[in-house]
């Protein structure tokens, strides 16, 4: 029965991960396609919520509103953003929507997905 709940979760996960992966940039792909094979399907699926945020964040706040959001290029991206961008995400990432506080721990987590997925691109 575990083995079968198992691959439920880790079949869910991946189509999870999957339909989000496909609304976000394109070349975004790369950077999950490159996680695939050292991350769990739940990881990647996390890392797709993380940057599905993040991108959310981005094309609504920080001056990309009127930027196509799948063909835009990551040096389209990464060229402009500044110290300051990412502080107003971490504003933004603090308080949920419903304007409960988030915690320290989620913020982490987003901002070492957001670190892993920009490193993955400039070095």
């Amino acid at each position: 029965m575990s083995d079968t709940y198992d691959n439920k979760v880790r079949s869910d996960s991946n189509a999870t991960a999957d339909r989000i992966i496909a609304t976000l940039p394109d070349f975004s792909r790369k950077f999950f396609n490159s996680i695939r094979l050292t991350k769990s399907p739940r990881t990647r699926a996390q890392c797709a919520y993380d940057m599905q945020r993040f991108f959310t964040w981005l094309f609504n706040q920080a001056g990309f509103k009127d930027t196509n959001r799948i063909t835009v290029q990551a040096k389209d991206i990464f060229d402009v953003l500044t110290p300051d961008d990412i502080q107003e995400y971490i504003s933004y990432l603090s308080v949920s929507k419903d304007g409960k506080v988030r915690s320290m721990q989620f913020i982490a987590r987003n901002l070492a997905t957001l670190k892993s997925f920009i490193n993955h691109y400039i070095l």
